[in-house]
């Protein structure tokens, strides 16, 4: 699949295929604003979204499903602007518009806007 510019920078520099993503399963497309662009990858329901404004981010599992559920590019979050980090509660993901946390214990993803 093609992978390319900064989407294929950052599937580098987080360890290409042997990293939690995998590899690409489609061709790099344009995201649903028509702006970005992204790729979906093989592992833990993975995508890498690029876009000017923001860079190339992983979005992944939980809080992948929670952003996609509100819309992703086009919800209130809009683009990624950090991978999911680990945190004392679980994980965190930081978006334009505000964050989405994992809360481990709870089994619950939480929205929270800027």
């Amino acid at each position: 699949r093609e992978i390319r510019g900064s989407i294929r920078s950052r599937w580098i520099a987080i360890g290409r295929s042997a990293n939690i993503c995998g590899y690409p399963t489609t061709n790099e497309l344009v995201a649903a604003d028509g702006v970005g662009r992204y790729n979906k990858m093989s592992g833990d329901r993975c995508y890498i979204y690029f876009s000017a404004a923001s860079g190339a981010h992983v979005v992944r599992g939980k809080i992948g499903d929670k952003w996609i559920a509100l819309g992703g590019v086009k919800s209130r979050l809009k683009y990624p602007t950090s991978d999911e980090y680990k945190t004392a509660y679980g994980a965190r993901s930081d978006f334009q518009g505000g964050s989405i946390l994992w809360y481990s214990a709870k089994l619950t993803a939480v929205v929270v806007y800027k």
